[in-house]
C-alpha cells in the first residue's frame, strides 16, 4: 500500500512552499471548502517519486504530529493516490520552480474529484484558477446527482394502471360445454401428458375411466392410425369423505425419439381415443424451445379464457406452478371439481405435458372429514418423474427439456437445512451443467419476494410481478422497508398466480413500490418464456382477463453464465451459433428491454 501524506493547499498570502520545509504550513478548512483530501507531498527533491520505507514512516509521523493545524487524508485504501507522475499542470500563469529537475504534475483521488495534489511551487494566482475550476466540478457534481436522480427514478419500477373488466370470477357450471363428457361407454377422459424421465425421451400419459377399470395399455406409433408399439400402464383411485373416484390410469410411454411426433390411442373398441405429442428436440444449448407459465388456473371463465389464449400462443410444454382446480374450496372438498378441472385442461394437456408443481389448494388436510393425508387427489391425478432425478418425493424433482434445467420444489414440504428436499435440492444443483443446459428455471408456488399485501408473509399471490436481478432483499418486519442487492447474476423472480382462480385477484400492492420490483398487476394471465439460444431468451406476459389476448410485459434475458467476455469468444468459434448482427436482424423488435 503505498500512503501519501497530504495537507491543505497554502492561503493566498503565501506565494510558494519550499520543498526543503520540515513542517506543513497550515490552513484552515474555509479556505479550502471544496476539498476533502487536498495535499502536498512531502518528498525529497532529488529522488524518484516512489519513496523508500523510512521515508514513508517519516511521512506518517508528520501527519501524527500534525494535531489540528491543517487538514490530513484518512484515505489509506491502496491506489487512492497514484503516485506516478500524470500530465504536466497546464501553463497558466507559469511556473516558479524550485527544482528543474521534478517536473510539475498534479493527480487526483478518484473518490474525491475536486481534491488535486500539486508537487512544485504554485503562484496564487494558479491557484484561484484551480478554485475556479474546482468551482466548476462542484456544479457539474451537483448536475450529476439530479441527473442520477432523475435516471433512478425513470428506471424504478412500474405499477400497471390498467383497470380490468368486471368479469365475474366465478366458476363454469358442470354443465357447461367446457366440461363435456365423451360419449361412449367407459370412454377414457381427462387426458393429460407430462414428462416421463429426466432428459424427455419418455412421456407419462394419463387418464380416468368412470364405470371399471377397462384397460391400461396405449398403442403409439410415428404414423396416424398406425401404432407399432404398446406400452402397459398401471391403475388406481382413491377416496375422500364420501366422493370415489374413478379408475385413474398412468402409462409410462419410454424409448422415443427425439423431435419426433407420436400418435397415441387408449381405451378399446368404440370407446377408444386418440391423439398425438411432440418429443422436445435433443438436449442442447442453442436449440429453440418454448414454455408456457401458467399458475393458480381453477375453473372460471376467467380460467377458460387463459387458457384459450395460452394454446394460441405456440407454446410446446407448461410450465404449471401450482393450485389446480380448486376443490377444496367446495363444501366437503368436492371431488367433483378434480372431474370438471380435468376436462378443461384436456384440449391441452392431452397434446403436450404439463410440468406439474403442488400448491397449497393441494394439501387438502380435513381432519374433520377423516382425512389426514396431505395432497391425496393431487397424488392420485398428476404424477411426476421424481424418481428420474434422484428424488424421495413426487412433491419436488427435476427434469432436462430442450436448452432449459427444470427443478420443482414444494413450498409445503420442510425445505430447511439437513431436510430430505435440502439435500436433493444441493445434489440437485451440482447436476445443473450450463454448457449443455444454458436456460435454469426453478418453480415454486409461494414466491420468495413479492410486493402485494393480500397475502402477508402467507404464500401464494394472485397478481403478476417481475423483479430485477436481485441476489438477495433485506425486509424490515417493522417499518415495511424492502431494501434489495442488486446482482448481474442473480435469477428473476416473476409471480405468476393470475390464471383465472375463484378466489379473486390481489389487488393490494404495498403503495411504495419496493427498488426490487420492475412490474406488477394485478390482473388475469399467463407468460410465455421463449429460448432462441444459449445467450438470448425473450419473456413476456399476457394480459388476458380483458377478453383480448395482450402481451403487457416484455423482456429479454440475457443469459449471465454465457455473458463472460472468455464465453463469448468461445461461442464464435461454434459454428451454428447466430451472430449478434444476424439475431437482432431477426429479432430486433424484442430489444427495447434488456435485463
Amino acid at each position: 500500500m503505498e500512503f501519501i501524506a497530504c495537507r491543505a493547499l497554502p492561503s493566498p498570502e503565501s506565494d510558494r512552499i519550499e520543498p526543503k520545509a520540515k513542517e506543513t504550513a497550515t490552513t484552515s478548512a474555509n479556505d479550502f471548502p471544496q476539498t476533502r483530501a487536498t495535499c502536498i507531498t512531502k518528498m525529497p527533491q532529488d529522488r524518484h517519486i516512489r519513496r523508500s520505507k523510512k521515508q514513508d514512516s517519516h511521512a506518517r509521523n508528520i501527519i501524527k504530529n500534525a494535531g489540528n493545524r491543517g487538514r490530513t487524508s484518512s484515505l489509506t485504501r491502496p491506489r487512492i493516490l497514484d503516485p506516478i507522475a500524470l500530465s504536466p499542470l497546464p501553463e497558466a500563469g507559469g511556473w516558479r520552480q524550485s527544482r528543474p529537475q521534478l517536473s510539475p504534475v498534479w493527480c487526483s483521488d478518484p473518490l474525491s474529484p475536486p481534491a488535486y495534489c500539486c508537487l512544485g511551487s504554485v503562484r496564487a494566482k494558479v491557484r484561484a484558477n484551480l478554485l475556479k475550476n474546482m468551482g466548476l466540478w462542484t456544479s457539474l457534481l451537483f448536475i450529476y446527482l439530479i441527473l442520477i436522480c432523475f435516471v433512478d427514478d425513470v428506471l424504478s419500477g412500474l405499477t400497471s394502471s390498467f383497470m380490468r373488466s368486471e368479469w365475474p370470477s366465478t366458476d363454469i357450471p358442470l354443465d357447461s360445454e367446457a366440461f363435456v363428457v365423451p360419449g361412449g361407454y367407459n370412454t377414457p377422459q381427462q387426458v393429460h401428458i407430462t414428462q416421463g424421465d429426466y432428459d424427455g425421451k419418455a412421456v407419462i400419459i394419463s387418464w380416468v375411466t368412470e364405470s371399471e377399470p377397462g384397460t391400461s395399455e396405449v398403442l403409439y406409433g410415428t404414423e396416424e392410425h398406425k401404432y407399432e408399439h404398446i406400452a402397459q400402464g398401471k391403475t388406481t383411485n382413491y377416496t375422500f369423505y364420501n366422493y370415489k373416484s374413478g379408475f385413474i390410469h398412468h402409462c409410462l410411454v419410454d424409448g422415443l425419439k427425439y423431435n419426433t411426433k407420436y400418435y397415441y390411442k387408449i381405451g378399446t373398441g368404440a370407446s377408444a381415443r386418440e391423439f398425438w405429442f411432440q418429443t422436445p428436440p435433443e438436449i442442447d444449448p442453442d436449440v429453440p424451445y418454448v414454455f408456457g407459465i401458467i399458475g393458480d388456473l381453477g375453473q372460471t371463465f376467467n380460467s377458460l379464457s387463459t387458457l384459450e389464449h395460452y394454446m394460441q400462443t405456440g407454446g410446446q410444454t407448461v410450465l404449471f406452478v401450482g393450485d389446480l382446480s380448486y376443490a377444496d374450496r367446495y363444501e366437503y372438498n368436492d371431488g367433483i371439481r378434480w372431474d370438471s378441472w380435468g376436462h378443461l385442461i384436456e384440449k391441452s394437456a392431452a397434446y403436450q405435458p404439463w410440468i406439474w408443481t403442488a400448491g397449497n389448494h393441494e394439501i387438502e388436510y380435513r381432519p374433520d372429514l377423516g382425512e389426514v393425508s396431505t395432497f391425496k387427489p393431487y397424488l392420485h391425478r398428476y404424477v411426476t418423474p421424481y424418481v428420474s432425478s434422484k428424488s424421495s418425493s413426487p412433491l419436488w424433482y427435476a427434469v432436462r427439456r430442450a436448452s432449459a434445467h427444470i427443478i420443482v420444489v414444494s413450498s409445503y414440504s420442510p425445505f430447511v437445512k439437513y431436510t430430505p428436499q435440502w439435500f436433493w435440492l444441493r445434489e440437485e444443483l451440482k447436476r445443473v451443467n450450463r454448457e449443455k443446459t444454458p436456460w435454469l428455471i426453478v418453480l415454486m408456488h409461494a414466491p420468495l419476494h413479492n410486493s402485494n399485501e393480500a397475502h402477508y408473509m402467507e404464500g401464494h399471490v394472485h397478481a403478476y410481478e417481475r423483479s430485477y436481478r436481485v441476489s438477495n432483499i433485506n425486509y424490515n418486519i417493522t417499518s415495511g422497508s424492502r431494501r434489495p442487492v442488486p446482482d448481474k447474476s442473480a435469477p428473476v423472480y416473476i409471480t405468476v398466480g393470475d390464471g383465472g382462480n375463484q378466489e379473486g385477484l390481489a389487488v393490494r400492492f404495498s403503495e411504495l413500490q419496493p427498488d426490487y420490483s420492475a412490474f406488477r398487476e394485478a390482473s388475469y394471465g399467463h407468460s410465455t418464456l421463449e429460448m432462441k439460444n444459449r445467450t438470448h431468451a425473450f419473456y413476456h406476459w399476457n394480459r388476458n382477463d380483458d377478453g383480448k389476448h395482450v402481451p403487457t410485459d416484455h423482456i429479454v434475458f440475457r443469459n449471465q453464465y454465457w455473458a463472460s467476455n472468455t464465453r463469448r469468444r468461445r461461442l464464435k468459434k461454434h459454428r451454428n451459433f447466430p451472430s449478434r448482427t444476424s439475431f437482432i436482424a431477426k429479432y430486433g423488435d424484442l430489444f427495447n428491454v434488456l435485463s
